[in-house]
């Protein structure tokens, strides 16, 4: 797909350092497939289907391209100078291509794939798996050790503020495991931020979860995937992600007594077992 970075900043209000993030910013898109265009060239009849994101640095053209239906990145090159948009950045430096996907897909409500393991592509869920999820509880003993979906219009509604609460404000949630060669979604995994927890043992685990530098990990298999590592596969590359591209301290997670299946795969992951049904790993 043809990738479009309309671009409308004065460099002249930048110092040397930041003229230098910007042009490195630039510079990636351009090696990324970008194709960098100004304002006057936005034609809607010539960009239906195309990756379009604009940055700006004023409000007038904040605007613009918000009629124009473009997602937009706000680069606030002064202190006094405050603009209205969902994201707004003090500085390019580190902005990339991968940060202008996430712009523009939280903009159309697109899904994010955030990493691939060997055999799956783990990526967020979207209104459009809606019936597959339902299909993937069905599978016999999905249920046994963690709550049901709710009805369906209760669970799509559910959902959708899930994309816009959670995805949005955290960029890190459950999401969906998708075989690579079959293309089905197998299972759901992911880290969640957390509030309170009532009934632990606080002599051998530190309940803290409104911690921002703690996530439980959660995951379901289906079951003609299990016992074929694919839990093992996926948690770890999550675990991972969670330390290293989150920047998180602690993963724990929550395992009924009686599942021995999960609690053999945490205690294979590293994850060490601290009573009251909790496991936990630490970065």
């Amino acid at each position: 797909m043809e990738k479009i970075l309309y671009v409308t900043i004065d460099e002249s209000h930048m110092n040397s350092s930041e003229a230098g993030f910007f042009q490195a910013f630039v510079s990636t898109c351009l090696q990324e497939g970008f194709f960098i265009a100004k304002k006057t060239d936005v034609e809607e009849e010539k960009r239906h289907g195309l990756f379009c994101v604009a940055v700006c640095d004023t409000q007038e053209d904040i605007d613009f391209f918000a009629a124009q239906n473009i997602p937009v990145v706000a680069y606030e090159r002064e202190i006094s100078v405050r603009l209205n948009n969902p994201y707004i950045i003090l500085s390019f430096e580190g902005v990339d291509g991968d940060y202008l996907t996430k712009v523009h897909h939280r903009f159309f409500g697109l899904p994010l794939t955030i990493m691939e393991t060997k055999r799956t592509i783990i990526r967020e869920f979207c209104m459009e798996d809606l019936d597959a999820l339902f299909r993937l509880y069905e599978g016999e003993h999905i249920t046994d050790y963690m709550e049901p979906l709710y009805e369906y219009e209760d669970e799509k509604a559910y959902e959708e503020k899930y994309i816009k609460n959670v995805y949005g404000l955290y960029d890190y949630g459950m999401w969906l495991i998708i075989d690579k060669d079959t293309k089905e979604i197998i299972g759901r995994a992911g880290v969640e931020s957390r509030g309170g927890l009532s009934g632990i043992n606080r002599e051998t685990f530190l309940d803290d979860r409104n911690d921002e530098n703690t996530v439980e990990l959660g995951y379901l298999i289906r079951e003609d995937y299990q016992n074929k590592g694919y839990a093992t596969e996926v948690c770890k590359a999550i675990v991972d992600y969670a330390f290293n591209e989150l920047a998180k301290k602690r993963v724990y997670a929550q395992v009924d007594e009686g599942n021995l299946i999960s609690r053999k795969l945490l205690k294979k992951l590293g994850f060490l077992d601290k009573g009251a049904e909790l496991f936990e790993i630490s970065n």
